[in-house]
């Protein structure tokens, strides 16, 4: 599977992303660097990821990593991997460790947006359905082939991606 991450950038510039797909949906893949030493570095399978999530969503990750920021900054939303960092940060006591977090993307492009009526399709989009759905699948194949590349490398899943060990608020 050929990976096609962006370079890292820090969390809250997530909108320099947007003429790398951020209206897409996709991968994305989230670690927390005190140093700073990935921004605008490559992506790689690096130990300090601590998060990989992906967005099928029409609205792609623009909305996705809004929701996330809802609940890391605010306490409010729903993104289920989000809840996981608060706890954690919070018992450790480190201070402003949203600042610290860097995301890289990989997004999907030819998926198309609004070919659904109420729940269904009309047959004059069945073709457009399943190329829907085929880039769906193509996503959650890549999500898996990430933390399987992850854990060859680090023989663990990154931090909050693991539910036992990273329980939610």
């Amino acid at each position: 599977m050929k990976e096609n991450f962006t370079k890292w950038v820090k969390f809250d510039d997530r909108e320099l992303l947007s003429n790398d797909g951020f209206n897409l949906q996709g991968i994305y893949a989230i670690a927390f660097d005190p140093g700073g030493k990935l921004l605008g570095k490559d992506f790689k399978y690096d130990k300090k990821i601590v998060y990989f999530g992906r967005t099928c969503q029409e609205t792609g990750f623009k909305n996705r990593l809004k929701f996330f920021s809802n609940v890391i900054y605010k306490g409010k939303g729903a993104h289920g991997g989000a809840k996981r960092f608060k706890p954690f940060y919070e018992k450790e006591k480190i201070k402003d460790w949203q600042k610290n977090l860097y995301i890289s993307i990989w997004s999907f492009k030819g998926y198309e947006k609004n070919i659904y009526k109420q729940g269904s399709f009309d047959k004059e989009n069945t073709q457009k359905v399943i190329k829907n759905l085929t880039i769906m699948g193509d996503i959650c194949k890549a999500e898996y082939h990430c933390f399987s590349k992850f854990v060859s490398e680090h023989g663990r899943m990154p931090q909050f991606n693991n539910q036992k060990d990273s329980p939610k608020e």
